[in-house]
């Protein structure tokens, strides 16, 4: 990528970064209450949990595609760490793949995905979360929006990919401006309709960067406007670009979190990178403090049930409790455990979890080849629970 791409980005950001601050006013941020009866996820096929060769596989063997199927997107990842603070919480996904942000505004339901959603409407998706909220005043908590990767994908698809970098940053300004003027339209509106809920915005991650990590540049762009026009209208802006993009070894950790360097090239997030995007939910949304415990997060290398094993420490020294909590579908390689307390009849006893306090775990994976444990090379890890 030559200096003259990266000089247009720069100029670009520079510039929609004030467009996005005067588009809205400013408005005082969701309350981080409790999670509400409802949780609202709104977007594209990241929202939905699209991932390419399953839903071609499904829809060649049977003909449709049944979304139920979908269930390690980050929305269902989010709702069962929702799930373990407030078991009655439901789900509403509204998820369409292939929907762009003026897609959003604009269609009648969900013309880019031929088969049924999650949770289907006519109207906008706009229109459709407008109505729901509205019929639940004061219920829902949280929304969570991811929107833009379409936008992006068709703009470089008209340029006949990212080949043509010349012709991508010609119309990357146009691009900017108008994601900036979309959610500077679709995020007030939501804030206005559900003035107490934690509304997460989604910034983008850089599945290019596989090929081409110059190509990072873009995604920094465009997630600095949505960063400016979520923190404009009370939103909370959730990076997802550091971890896919910014750390770790690169290209292996975007190829391990997406599925992009499959045969398929699919830019959607494997089952890991799903559970990743969740985390970075939860973290940023503040819920943590009505937990009763913490959650860990890890994938192991074959499929299985897993535990975490966990007490006082030092090191891996008195892990005498084991939390068996694995929120995950069975049979998986993503792992979501809920450590509340004790939940082995017979050991030691049981306390729960003291908020501040620093306990030492490691994982066990229940697989059929056997027991993979994790224990940090010996050091084990640490977690808590939030003290406020």
């Amino acid at each position: 990528m030559g200096k003259s791409f990266l000089r247009v980005l720069l100029v670009t950001v520079l510039a929609l970064v004030g467009v996005a601050s005067r588009v809205l006013p400013a408005s005082a941020a969701g309350a981080a209450a409790p999670p509400g009866k409802y949780y609202l996820s709104l977007g594209d096929s990241i929202a939905f949990g699209y991932q390419d060769a399953r839903v071609k596989a499904e829809a060649k063997a049977t003909g449709t595609v049944n979304p139920a199927h979908f269930n390690t997107g980050y929305s269902d990842d989010l709702y069962r760490m929702l799930s373990a603070i407030d078991p009655g919480i439901q789900l509403v996904n509204y998820g369409c793949p292939g929907q762009t942000s003026t897609e959003f505004v604009s269609a009648s339901g969900c013309p880019s995905y031929p088969f049924p959603l999650h949770n289907g409407y006519s109207t906008s998706q706009l229109q459709a979360a407008l109505a729901f909220l509205a019929a639940h005043p004061g219920q829902v908590n949280p929304i969570t929006v991811d929107l833009g990767a379409n936008d992006i994908l068709h703009l470089v698809a008209s340029c006949g990919g990212l080949g043509n970098l010349n012709c991508v940053a010609a119309g990357v300004p146009a691009l900017f401006k108008a994601i900036g003027a979309n959610l500077g339209q679709i995020l007030p509106a939501l804030r206005q309709a559900a003035p107490g809920a934690q509304i997460l915005v989604m910034g983008l991650y850089n599945p290019f960067a596989a090929a081409d990590a110059s190509t990072n540049s873009l995604a920094m762009g465009l997630d600095q406007v949505i960063q400016q026009v979520a923190a404009a209208t009370g939103a909370t802006y959730v990076d997802t670009l550091t971890p896919f993009n910014l750390t770790g070894a690169q290209p292996a950790t975007i190829c391990f979190l997406t599925l992009f360097c499959t045969p398929s090239q699919d830019i959607h997030p494997s089952d890991a990178g799903y559970l990743a995007i969740a985390r970075a939910m939860w973290d940023a949304s503040g819920f943590a403090r009505y937990a009763h415990g913490f959650f860990v997060t890890f994938n192991s290398a074959a499929p299985g049930q897993s535990e975490v094993y966990f007490g006082s420490g030092p090191g891996c020294l008195g892990l005498v409790e084991v939390a068996t909590r694995d929120l995950q579908p069975l049979g998986g390689t993503t792992h979501l455990v809920y450590v509340s307390g004790n939940d082995l009849p017979g050991t030691v006893g049981d306390n729960g979890i003291i908020p501040g306090v620093s306990y030492a775990y490691e994982t066990v994976t229940l697989s059929p080849v056997g027991q993979i444990v994790d224990n940090n090379g010996g050091k084990c890890y640490t977690g808590s629970q939030p003290t406020s």
